[in-house]
């Protein structure tokens, strides 16, 4: 069975080039954290892992703002997300 991963790497536009960084991110995720291997991962998984890796790479920007932000005078209060 072909990963999805690399179905999504063919399907991309030049102007959405998946990263490396990325592809190895969800990887780890995939293995460490889901705890299943590439070859037996079902496209569940692969969603699962994605959307975990994704949600690290705005996570921790928006929490650097935040911390930022916290303590300015003239700084909008941000509001979080409930999921």
């Amino acid at each position: 069975m072909t990963p999805p991963l690399s179905r999504l790497q063919t399907r991309l536009p030049d102007t959405l080039p998946l990263t490396e960084a990325l592809a190895a991110d969800i990887a780890r995720i995939l293995r460490s954290d889901l705890g299943v291997p590439q070859d037996q991962a079902q496209s569940g998984d692969w969603f699962r892992a994605l959307s975990l890796a994704l949600r690290a790479r705005v996570l921790e920007p928006w929490l650097a703002a935040e911390a930022a932000s916290m303590g300015k005078k003239n700084a909008w209060p941000i509001c979080r997300w409930n999921s």
